[in-house]
């Protein structure tokens, strides 16, 4: 069913409805509410006339037209911005929203961990939004010892070079050589932060475009 536009005096104000149903036409039509002629809100509105409300409109009294006693005046640049919700869902549009937004992050902080050894760090975390973990770190110039760095599902916490179903696990040999570990989690996620060895790390929180 085609939109109809409708006004009616409410409290000596004449208030514009846009009605999309039978049962609400017929609704207004029993309150005495006065269907604008088909012809006359196609001229006024053209393709906007879902924008079409007391914000978007000047309505005054016309008592020469007995069919339709108003005059309605339409301001288009009064229509609201349209939501992000409302840009067009192209292909590229919607696979990106699932990627990590650059500019909005949070930092995660690690702390020593007393159930592994002196060089292991660990955070517990819980994604705020849809998102990506990230986790990077730095081996050690001069030392023999594999710098590992992880996220992973609490249900499968990391042994001594266990890789866990859930999560991502990546190792860089000694030399000073940089890793990174990112993995994708839903809102209300948990994952575990595992950083053994390592010269230099640090760990973000990157939200999902489509949280933006």
């Amino acid at each position: 069913m085609n939109t109809a536009t409708y006004i009616k005096e409410v409290n000596n104000t004449p208030v514009l409805f846009n009605i999309d149903n039978a049962r609400d036409m017929a609704n207004l039509e029993a309150l005495q509410a006065i269907k604008m002629p088909v012809n006359m809100a196609n001229e006024i509105f053209g393709d906007n006339i879902r924008y079409a409300d007391n914000t978007t409109c000047i309505i005054t009294e016309n008592s020469g037209n007995a069919e339709f006693p108003f005059n309605v005046q339409f301001d288009s640049s009064k229509i609201p911005a349209k939501p992000q919700t409302e840009r067009k869902l192209t292909e590229n549009y919607l696979a990106g929203t699932g990627m990590p937004n650059n500019d909005k992050y949070i930092n995660i902080s690690l702390r020593l961990s007393s159930e592994y050894d002196k060089n292991t760090y660990t955070a517990e975390f819980t994604a705020p939004a849809n998102g990506w973990i990230f986790v990077g770190a730095r081996s050690y110039g001069s030392n023999v010892t594999v710098c590992r760095a992880g996220i992973y599902d609490l249900l499968n916490l990391p042994g001594t070079n266990d890789i866990p179903t859930i999560g991502q696990s990546t190792l860089s040999p000694p030399g000073g050589q940089l890793l990174m570990s990112m993995l994708p989690v839903r809102k209300g996620d948990v994952r575990f932060i595992y950083i053994v060895n390592c010269a230099r790390f640090g760990s973000r929180f990157y939200y999902a475009e489509g949280e933006i």
